[in-house]
């Protein structure tokens, strides 16, 4: 089964997933951002990951 963003139309195969990206993500401006690039993140671990795959 998949729940579904009733904000967005993004799907997830977990409910805690869909209520997570609700609180934390859906409809806000993302708030962690790349100083090398102009990319932006909604999730601190997301930015790391990025700076670690694309700028090391």
């Amino acid at each position: 089964k998949l729940f579904f963003c009733d904000r967005c139309g993004r799907r997830y195969k977990r409910k805690t997933h869909l209520s997570s990206h609700v609180r934390y993500e859906c409809g806000k401006d993302p708030q962690f951002s790349c100083n090398l690039c102009d990319k932006r993140f909604h999730q601190k671990s997301n930015l790391t990951t990025h700076i670690k795959k694309y700028h090391n």
